[in-house]
C-alpha cells in the first residue's frame, strides 16, 4: 500500500494518522486519501472527506464472504440483530458478496474526532465479532 507524502496526503488525513500513531496504531495513508491501520488484527480504514471534515466514517471492510442465497438471508437477519444491539453500526452487503462494517457519526466540529474515533473503532471491533459468532451459530443450527 503506497503511503503518501506529507506535501500530497490531505490535512485531515494526516490529522486522522498522526492521532491513530499516538493510540499505538501504525496507520498509513493509502494512495486514495484514505487512513488505513490494524486493530486486533483487521484492517480498517477511516473514510476522509477533505471537504466534510466533521463526517467521521471507520470501515472494517469484508467481514464474511457470502457464498450462497440461504448464506445472504442468514446474515441479513444476523446483521439485523447485531445492529438492534450496538449503537452506531451500519452492515452493508457489497455487490461482490462481501459483507462490510462501518460507523458514521457526524462530530460538533473537525476536533471533535479524538473523543469519537476511538469509540468508534471499538464498537466496529465488538460488531465484527458478534456478527462473525452468530453467522457461524446459525450455520451450525
Amino acid at each position: 500500500m503506497e503511503d503518501l507524502t506529507e506535501t500530497t496526503a490531505p490535512s485531515l488525513a494526516r490529522t486522522y494518522r498522526d492521532f491513530l500513531y499516538r493510540e499505538g496504531y501504525r496507520p498509513e495513508i493509502d494512495a486514495d486519501g484514505d487512513v488505513t491501520f490494524k486493530a486486533e488484527g483487521l484492517f480498517c480504514f477511516i473514510d476522509v472527506t477533505p471537504s466534510d471534515p466533521t463526517y467521521l466514517r471507520v470501515v472494517v471492510p469484508n467481514i464474511w464472504s457470502l457464498d450462497d442465497e440461504q448464506e445472504r438471508l442468514r446474515a441479513f437477519r444476523v446483521a439485523n440483530e447485531v445492529q438492534r444491539e450496538l449503537k452506531g453500526l451500519k452492515i452493508t452487503f457489497a455487490p461482490h458478496d462481501d459483507t462490510w462494517i462501518a460507523t458514521e457519526v457526524f462530530l460538533e466540529d473537525e476536533d471533535a474526532f479524538e473523543n469519537t474515533l476511538m469509540r468508534c473503532v471499538r464498537v466496529l471491533l465488538i460488531g465484527v465479532h458478534r456478527f462473525r459468532d452468530l453467522m457461524r451459530a446459525a450455520s451450525l443450527s
